[in-house]
């Protein structure tokens, strides 16, 4: 319906043109109260004439000049209102050239239509309203086209409540302290710039606006409230201009710049940034109000000197956001989609910072005061962070302080859910007076770590990979047991020399072991306990303290040096199913306990394979020695004869051979200084099988007994063969099962002995009687001859 009454309005102008032969200079002379169609009325101008296209028209006398809709549409070439003169237009206007307003007034209403070349207005007031409750757009919209219309010098444009103004192919400039007023439930449609300089001011309450293109000079001003408001094209904001969106929802198609102290206020409603946004020279962007919200979809950023400021309202970044000077965030929410980049000074305040993107922080200045961070993407820190009493948390992605950076905490707490922290190696992390929590996921710390004594680090069971050092404050010489790091986890040793210097406990809980691997790495810690959920592992690495290692629980294992002291006062030292060799430099303290829960494990995989245990000064050894032996070194040990050749050979070699025969193997399996007394007197042998990792006692009927031996400086096992194993026999002492035809004929056998004895001892008797009575006889018959 518009679009043909466009038509119809372009063809009576044409019309009317063609009608035109003569141009006059009329003025308007009828009375002020007339109501009437008075512009077609010939009597009210002087020289008396309906006006033409081609003439030129004066409203002065201070009274109102009428057009109402009539059959011709109203036209002139040009028209003046001045001396508060009014025209009130509710029909068709056509001007060819100029219409100015010099204290006077224009009033378009109902379904209006204004055609001029340019409208210039000062001290003047256009009003633009519909009279009736219920408007359709099309029937009752007052319509300004191809026109350019300028309101200076005070002038006012008023678009009256309920209303509908469209500015159609047309510019609108306001400057020189000009005024445009835009009432409720009104249209406001400009598909042209709006221009407003030197002190203008716009205002809008519950309306809609639609703006193409908008500049904004020199102390001007826009306020909008509780509307609705679209910008097709660029906003440009310059010297001192203010733009207020109150309670208003505001949609930016294009890009905003900001230029020279340029103050920008979005409190309550919203405002979706689909293009850029650029603040800079000093400007100032203050988003305010618990139900405000900044989308950001395209470019937002701050340089030179400008200020960003959130209070209690919510800014998301779902495109690219780049701070680059002053940033204020208090009792806000600061959401990251995308990309955000901290470039300059940072300032958080009771703020909730979400990073689902990626944050990067290159300023040298961000501190966050009672806030809380969430980092789900990533958090790249290139400058200073400081966190005040705030909750850093890192659910996902990467959290990455750079070469250089430092990440302070102080009253705070940092959570690392899952993710990864990374510190570079020559960035560091100062904890104060903070908590620092590794949940799940990966902390790699290639620079140093600083705590103070009222700070906690802790692993409950991620992995920790520590490349460089954790020192008591920033002062790398002390040390101090005032605080602990506490670990049931992962904990790796990742370089070949990291320091320590604050006590750790290595602990563990029921659902995981807490692991401290330090691989083939040196490691010191100032003062280490170890406890019941603990494991530590060395792979040709060093531990050293200046305390003695407390050993409370859990186990040691692995091959490597000591170079300090260990008490141990429960768990294990040795793993039960590898070889251990380790050096202590230090003592070797282990107390029993009534659970006999305290050992030390030694391992004989092989003649050439077993487990040491160096002990550079005292041996006080009061727990259980367990001493674990290969059962195929005792199966081959019990092989009689030629199954057991080659392995007496080798065990001949190894240790030599003892006395009557019996073969040997020695191992000197640890070495001392000097020990205690009561040392070694709580020994176990175990024999276990190297393929299923059962083990079961060592019989003590078995032909294979080991047997160990505590010197002055060495504790050795002696594995041998008893005499009787060696001899043949079962070395079972007759315990061996024997049939019972056996025992039937060694019974005959030994009375058939017993007989033949008892038979050859009677007739050697009989035989020495008869030598003696036959040696008498003779005798007797020798001294008989004699006495003949």
């Amino acid at each position: 319906m518009k679009s043909y009454y466009y038509l119809l309005f372009v063809f009576l102008i044409i019309s009317n043109i063609l009608k035109v032969t003569k141009s006059d200079f009329l003025s308007f002379i009828g009375p002020i109260d007339i109501e009437d169609n008075s512009f077609f009325d010939q009597s009210v101008w002087s020289p008396q004439k309906i006006p033409t296209f081609s003439d030129s028209l004066l409203i002065g006398n201070g009274a109102t000049c009428w057009i109402t809709p009539y059959d011709s549409i109203a036209l002139s070439n040009s028209l003046k209102i001045t001396n508060d003169s009014v025209l009130a237009l509710t029909g068709d206007y056509g001007i060819d050239e100029k219409f100015e307003l010099f204290g006077g007034n224009l009033i378009m209403a109902l379904r209006s239509n204004l055609l001029a070349g340019t409208i210039t207005a000062e001290n003047s007031t256009i009003l633009i309203q519909n009279f009736f409750t219920h408007i359709n757009d099309f029937d009752y919209d007052a319509i300004v086209k191809d026109t350019n219309i300028t309101i200076s010098s005070f002038a006012t444009l008023l678009v009256h409540h309920n209303s509908t103004f469209s500015l159609d192919n047309s510019s609108l400039t306001v400057i020189n302290n000009g005024y445009v007023g835009i009432g409720e439930n009104t249209k406001f449609y400009l598909t042209y710039p709006l221009i407003m300089n030197d002190v203008s001011l716009m205002e809008c309450i519950g309306g809609v606006i639609w703006i193409n293109k908008f500049d904004c000079f020199l102390e001007s001003e826009m306020k909008i409230f509780d509307s609705n408001i679209t910008f097709f094209d660029t906003v440009n904001f310059y010297d001192y201009s203010k733009v207020s969106f109150i309670d208003t929802r505001v949609l930016v198609l294009g890009n905003i710049n900001s230029y020279g102290n340029v103050t920008t206020i979005v409190y309550g409603g919203s405002l979706l940034l689909n293009g850029d946004y650029k603040l800079r020279d000093s400007s100032r962007f203050l988003v305010n109000g618990k139900d405000t919200m900044v989308f950001v979809r395209g470019e937002f950023s701050n340089i030179d000197d400008s200020i960003f400021y959130l209070n209690q309202s919510q800014f998301l970044v779902y495109g690219h956001a780049s701070f680059s000077s002053q940033s204020y965030f208090d009792s806000g929410l600061f959401v990251v989609n995308n990309i955000a980049i901290w470039n300059g000074w940072v300032l958080g305040n009771y703020t909730n910072f979400v990073v689902n993107g990626s944050l990067v922080i290159n300023t040298s200045y961000a501190s966050m005061v009672e806030s809380h961070i969430v980092s789900i993407g990533d958090i790249t820190v290139n400058g200073i962070l400081t966190t005040t009493n705030t909750r850093l948390y890192v659910d996902q992605g990467n959290f990455i302080v750079s070469d250089n950076a430092i990440l302070q905490l102080i009253g705070s707490e940092a959570r690392i859910n899952s993710g990864q922290l990374k510190i570079h190696p020559l960035a560091y992390i100062d904890i104060v007076n903070s908590s620092f929590t590794l949940i799940t996921g990966n902390v790699d710390t290639l620079g140093n770590v600083y705590l103070d004594s009222s700070s906690d680090l802790s692993n409950q069971n991620g992995t920790y990979n520590l490349y460089s050092g954790i020192y008591y404050t920033n002062d790398t010489t002390v040390k101090s047991n005032n605080v602990t790091v506490l670990n049931d986890g992962v904990f790796n040793v990742a370089n070949n020399s990291v320091q320590i210097n604050v006590a750790f406990t290595n602990s563990g809980n029921n659902s995981n072991i807490a692991q401290l691997n330090i691989n083939n790495n040196t490691l010191f810690i100032y003062d280490f306990k170890n406890e019941n959920g603990g494991e530590i592992t060395l792979n040709g690495g060093t531990f050293s303290s200046d305390n003695s290692i407390q050993l409370n629980g859990g186990s040691i294992k692995g091959s490597g040096s000591f170079n300090t002291s260990i008490n141990q006062s429960n768990g294990q030292f040795g793993s039960k199913s590898t070889v251990n060799n380790f050096n202590i430099t230090g003592d070797f303290i282990q107390s029993n306990n009534s659970n006999n829960n305290t050992k030390i494990i030694i391992v004989i995989d092989s003649l050439d394979s077993f487990s040491t245990l160096n002990i550079g000064n005292l041996a006080d050894i009061n727990g259980i020695i367990e001493i674990r032996i290969n059962q195929d070194i005792l199966k081959n040990l019990n092989n009689n004869n030629n199954n057991n050749n080659n392995l007496e050979s080798n065990l001949s070699s190894q240790s030599g051979s003892s006395s009557d025969g019996i073969k040997s193997a020695s191992f000197n399996l640890i070495s001392y200084n000097s020990k205690t007394s009561n040392s070694f007197n709580n020994i176990q042998f175990k024999s276990y099988d190297p393929k299923s990792g059962s083990e079961s006692d060592i019989d003590k009927n078995s032909c294979i007994q080991p047997k160990s031996k505590s010197g002055s400086s060495s504790f050795s096992v002696l594995l041998e063969q008893n005499e009787d194993c060696a001899n043949g026999g079962d070395g079972g002492g007759g315990k061996s099962k024997i049939s019972g035809g056996a025992i039937a004929g060694i019974v005959i056998g030994c009375a058939v002995l017993a007989i033949i004895i008892i038979s050859t001892v009677h007739y050697r008797e009989r035989l020495r009687l008869f030598k003696i009575n036959t040696s008498r006889k003779i005798r007797s018959m020798s001294v008989k001859l004699t006495k003949k």
